[in-house]
């Protein structure tokens, strides 16, 4: 059974196990929706009765990818609470903070490289600057190669070159 929720997160459901999947071509919901959904979302990650072990079933690599595509949305309330719930996944679930970081910054290729629009750089940029700030010192060298990588490029495209 196929049900729309939200108009972006769509859901399977067999045998009682329910999945949610974010879609970023499902239809648009209303943005009181959308804001309902992500409270409830940003609520279930940070509640202390959240089941960690359970959680890791559904917020997966794919779950964060698909996260990340809705970044490139227009209301940035939306991006707003994106922002702090992707923060809060990182937060909670160490074993996706080296997948998040890397995903970030392919956005970031993506964005310098080849569409030179995305309407959530800024937003990830802030959750990039607030991870970095948490990096014990001294950094990591592939913490330094891989930020000198994706925001090294980015002071180009204002120059035009």
């Amino acid at each position: 059974m196929q049900c729309s929720y939200e108009g972006r997160i769509v859901g399977s459901s067999t045998n009682r196990n329910t999945t949610w999947l974010l879609h970023p071509h499902a239809v648009r919901a209303p943005p009181a929706a959308r804001q309902i959904v992500y409270e409830f979302l940003l609520r279930y990650v940070v509640s202390n009765d959240t089941d960690a072990k359970v959680v890791k079933k559904y917020i997966d690599q794919q779950f964060v990818l698909k996260l990340l595509e809705l970044f490139d949305s227009e209301d940035p309330r939306e991006r707003d609470y994106l922002k702090t719930i992707l923060h809060r996944i990182y937060g909670k679930f160490m074993v996706h903070r080296p997948f998040i970081r890397k995903a970030i910054n392919n956005v970031f290729y993506r964005f310098i490289f080849e569409t030179e629009r995305h309407n959530g750089v800024a937003e990830l940029l802030e959750i990039l600057g607030s991870i970095i700030n948490g990096f014990a010192l001294p950094l990591k060298e592939e913490h330094k190669v891989r930020h000198r990588q994706s925001l090294a490029p980015s002071p180009r495209l204002a120059d035009g070159t």
